[in-house]
């Protein structure tokens, strides 16, 4: 028997009213894309040094099927343009899978009132989510990115087969490959 997948979001930083809105509707656009659940793990398997993310601290028991921090505050000079950040943080054994099994989303604080001013706080949080899911954060480990240099420009197309037969099939596009942008990194 299968369970449905789980994203256990520590909202200890987020405001009371931001909650269910934003955050928990955005995890929920993933527990309906991603359908099965994964095995649980015990919290206490992951070592002490590994999870230096304040301001969240993991949960007793186990994590059912991907635990995530999410921490709001002002994010230096240097990147006060940046909107939100986010990747794993630990991921399952290599048997397992090797998926994500903790991560963290950090948005910027200051930002906030122009993301929702803009109505697309909702769609940050759920592409961060995307990021601790392991989409675009773990694909050139899984060799899953292929970068193409035509004359002077620099192209990324993902390189999963079943996904880029999908989108031919779905789009119609005769183009064998999903184009990503102008990099990999």
């Amino acid at each position: 028997d299968v369970d449905a997948f789980f994203i256990d979001l520590d909202l200890n930083d987020v405001p009371l009213e931001d909650r269910s809105f934003y955050y928990r509707e955005a995890a929920e656009t993933w527990t309906e894309v991603i359908t099965a659940g994964l095995p649980d793990v015990a919290a206490s398997q992951i070592p002490e040094n590994l999870w230096p993310v304040a301001p969240c601290t993991l949960p007793n028991g186990d994590i059912d099927d991907v635990y995530v921090c999410i921490d709001l505050k002002k994010f230096d000079r240097r990147n006060e343009n940046v909107v939100a950040s986010a990747s794993p943080v630990f991921a399952r054994a290599a048997e397992a899978g090797g998926l994500p099994l903790t991560g963290i989303v950090t948005v910027n604080q200051d930002r906030v009132a122009d993301l929702k001013n803009a109505n697309i706080y909702q769609d940050t949080i759920r592409h961060e989510l995307a990021h601790v899911l392991g989409l675009g954060s773990m694909w050139g480990q899984r060799s899953l990115t292929s970068q193409v240099v035509v004359g002077s420009s620099t192209k990324c197309y993902y390189a999963g087969a079943r996904a880029n037969q999908e989108y031919q099939a779905l789009s119609g596009c005769g183009s064998n490959t999903i184009l990503l942008g102008a990099s990999c990194g």
